[in-house]
């Protein structure tokens, strides 16, 4: 704090905007005074540009008065406001807007959208669908899961979307995304699913985890991939199982590469199933693991 503003400052008396001359009786720094009114009245905490703007009052408002006050004003207002009749394109009454979009299936949102801001007339307002996600052209009706009998672009007739879905291995929802945009039923049947896999008789899954888990499958994916990489078939890459690894201690490998001194070291490697790296990194280990002893 600066004690030369203090002493310039403590004692300083202004004219208020509430009519009332104030005097700083406290100085402890800019944003903490405490004024004293002629009337008597202390007002404790304030900023001094709030003092020298004049606009520190010696009255104490009630939040409490304000609060009820407003709280009257809101009831009054409610109790003014008739009762809203709304009425459709049909002629049938409702108690409100929103009971009348809940009616036909819309929010008020879109009901407001479409007719303030697109000039849509009640009827079509009321009546057109609500599309979710996407486009839709023209001349693809909107997808209606309610539909009981459907019919695929090979003619194929199945009692619902749902069902067809399932015959063609592709997820219920995601057939009904791919209506909602659009896609023609061709497209949205046989069209793959970004980050699906195939299996070798064909079938779809959604992910490779799913398609081991279906044949019991133990191969890891990265392991399939590089199997298909080598130019494995599916079946082997997924069904052949892992070739079995003999792990040995380090004391172990060590004792051994060391009563082998008269054989090559990748053939040592070769013999104990590991890497010449793996073979250097033992003897590494083991001869460190004898310095510490």
């Amino acid at each position: 704090m600066n004690y030369r503003k203090k002493d310039e400052r403590l004692g300083e008396s202004r004219m208020m905007n509430c009519g009332y001359m104030a005097t700083i009786i406290a100085y402890r720094g800019r944003k903490d005074i405490d004024v004293k009114f002629e009337d008597g009245t202390i007002r404790e905490h304030r900023e001094y540009r709030s003092f020298t703007a004049g606009e520190i009052s010696n009255k104490i408002k009630s939040n409490k008065a304000r609060d009820m006050g407003t709280y009257q004003h809101h009831l009054q207002k409610r109790r003014k406001k008739p009762k809203e009749i709304v009425k459709d394109h049909k002629g049938n009454e409702y108690e409100s807007i929103t009971e009348m979009c809940r009616e036909y299936g819309i929010s008020q949102q879109v009901y407001s959208h479409r007719t303030k801001k697109l000039g849509w007339a009640m009827e079509k307002a009321l009546e057109t669908p609500v599309r979710r996600k996407g486009r839709i052209r023209k001349e693809e009706p909107m997808v209606d899961k309610r539909k009981k009998a459907v019919t695929d672009h090979l003619g194929n007739s199945f009692p619902s979307y749902v069902e067809m879905a399932r015959a063609y291995n592709i997820p219920e929802l995601t057939l009904f995304n791919r209506l909602t945009r659009g896609w023609d039923i061709k497209r949205a049947l046989t069209q793959p699913i970004k980050g699906s896999t195939k299996d070798f008789k064909g079938k779809v899954f959604q992910n490779y985890y799913e398609m081991a888990k279906h044949h019991n499958s133990e191969v890891p994916y990265q392991t399939y991939k590089m199997r298909l990489n080598n130019g494995w078939n599916k079946k082997d890459a997924l069904l052949k199982p892992l070739q079995e690894r003999h792990y040995i201690s380090h004391e172990e490998a060590a004792e051994f590469i060391k009563a082998h001194n008269d054989i090559k070291r990748e053939d040592i490697a070769k013999m104990l199933n590991i890497s010449e790296t793996t073979m250097w990194n033992i003897i590494a280990k083991y001869n460190l693991q004898k310095k510490r002893a």
